[in-house]
């Protein structure tokens, strides 16, 4: 722990200090008595303030998905440990690193009885790994005499995507579809019309012909639809034509996402590694890792 004396501590100090002088000169009891009090209001505020910090864990969680230069919510949970004693107006502060950069943050635990949880914004200001550093907690309760702060040793690392970012001025050249011996067919509902046929569980409602219900009162018919034979592509990082490097990547990401998001199976070619068109979560998880740890190992 490391101990500050504030300007209200010092002049604390200054008058005790002063006091103390005047009764040894003056021999008045009841200027002893004053010190005396003083001196133990002062020792009973350093106590305080050591108890406040002392049995608190924090832990921060980060979220699985977060892009550089794009707000990010995460979630710091402090527990105290203490059974009886809350803690008042404890303060963190924490460091967020990349490779090169690095930015702080700070927040606030007014009341702290059991168990806190804060969602603090955060900016990453890098793809790749960046390390939560520099963990701090202090305090200058009760008295405002004295900021007790406590280091703490907190390592974590958490995964920074690339910023997705729309380009336009480049050719689609190393966009290239993409042949598979099995055909990947969208989601029901998404083709033509087929059918009218009894409700199956986890049908949304939104397809229920009520209609057709209302004329067969005792069973809740559907409509079916037929399935699109949707067309991969596969995205060549090294065809990519532009030269600045975290632009080209940043990109690729943008394209990735939209291609997924309307289900689109994408792949990508990078570095002499393959992924196949897909649209899991995990397959797009597996893209974006290898294009935020780019030339970053």
């Amino acid at each position: 722990m490391q101990l500050k004396i504030t300007k209200i501590g010092f002049l604390y100090i200054f008058l005790t200090i002063l006091l103390g002088i005047s009764a040894i000169n003056t021999g008045n009891n009841l200027l002893f008595v004053l010190v005396s009090f003083l001196l133990s209001f002062m020792l009973l505020s350093g106590w305080f303030a050591k108890l406040n910090l002392r049995w608190l864990q924090i832990s921060f969680s980060f979220p699985e998905e977060c892009y550089a230069q794009l707000p990010t919510l995460i979630k710091i949970t402090l527990i105290n440990h203490k059974k009886i004693i809350p803690s008042f107006l404890v303060k963190l502060e924490f460091q967020i690193k990349g490779s090169k950069d690095s930015s702080s943050y700070s927040t606030t635990f007014f009341l702290l009885e059991k168990n806190s949880e804060k969602i603090l914004s955060i900016l990453p200001l890098e793809r790749g790994y960046n390390y939560l550093e520099r963990v701090v907690i202090f305090s200058n309760f009760p008295f405002n005499f004295f900021v007790l702060k406590k280091y703490l040793k907190i390592k974590e690392k958490f995964l920074v995507f690339p910023k997705p970012m729309n380009c336009t001025d480049f050719s689609e050249e190393f966009i290239h579809p993409y042949r598979s011996e099995k055909p990947y067919l969208s989601g029901e509902g998404s083709g033509e019309f087929k059918e009218i046929k009894d409700y199956l569980p986890a049908v949304p409602k939104k397809y229920i012909s009520w209609k057709h219900t209302a004329r067969f009162e005792e069973t809740i018919k559907i409509k079916s639809f037929s399935q699109e034979v949707i067309n991969p592509v596969l995205i060549n990082f090294e065809q990519f034509k532009v030269q600045d490097l975290e632009k080209k990547i940043s990109c690729i990401t943008y394209l990735i996402l939209e291609n997924l998001k309307k289900g689109i199976p994408t792949g990508l070619k990078i570095n002499g590694k393959f992924f196949s068109p897909q649209v899991s979560h995990l397959h797009k998880f597996n893209m974006l890792k290898e294009l935020a740890l780019y030339e970053r190992n």
